[in-house]
This record gives structure tokens, sequence and C-alpha cells, in this order.
């Protein structure tokens, strides 16, 4: 881990009262001189965007964790939870569902 420079730094701000009664949110910018992220971003949007990479990644590990490990005479199909059908609680995109499938002599 590098120490903070001049040209090197993370800053963050925030709520503020601005003097005209506006409310800034709080950002956050990264100044680095190989990186063009030196304007402010909202640090809520930011935290938003986290959030959603790690529920994403923990659905996918699911995922492959269940197709690596289940027997093949076990079949599991996905479904796509809508945004609006999702509990706030767990936000899952994705649900797991038996797959119903016709045996014939020759799977059997």
């Amino acid at each position: 881990m590098s120490t903070p420079t001049r040209d090197k730094f993370i800053e963050t701000m925030n709520f503020s009262l601005e003097g005209n009664r506006i409310v800034r949110l709080p950002t956050w910018r990264f100044v680095h001189p190989d990186y063009d992220m030196g304007r402010p971003q909202n640090l809520l949007v930011a935290f938003e965007n986290c959030i959603n990479n790690v529920l994403k990644f923990y659905e996918d590990l699911q995922v492959a964790l269940v197709d690596w490990h289940l027997p093949t005479t076990v079949k599991v199909g996905l479904v796509f939870i809508e945004e609006a059908d999702r509990d706030p609680l767990a936000p899952m995109r994705l649900g797991f569902v038996p797959r119903i499938i016709r045996m014939t002599p020759s799977s059997a």
C-alpha cells in the first residue's frame, strides 16, 4: 500500500448544507495520474454499485456450485425474478426451480 501524495489520493466528503440551503450528498474522488476519476462521484451510488456487484458475484457463485456439484440425475433450472417481485431484504435476481425431464428407456 502506498502513501498518499499530492497527485495520488482519495478524498471523501460527507453530507453538507450549501449556502443556498441545498443538501450536498456524500461524494468521493480518486486522484491518480493513471486514472481519470478526478471529479467527485456520488458516494451513495458507488456503494449501491458495490452492493449489486457483490450480490451478482454470490448469485453467479451459487449457480456455478449447483451446476458443478449436482448429480446428473437431478435437474435444476433458473428463473429470472423481476425487480418488482424481489424481496427487499434478499433481492435475488435468480431463482432455482426443478426441471421436469421425461425419462426414456435409454436415459433410465
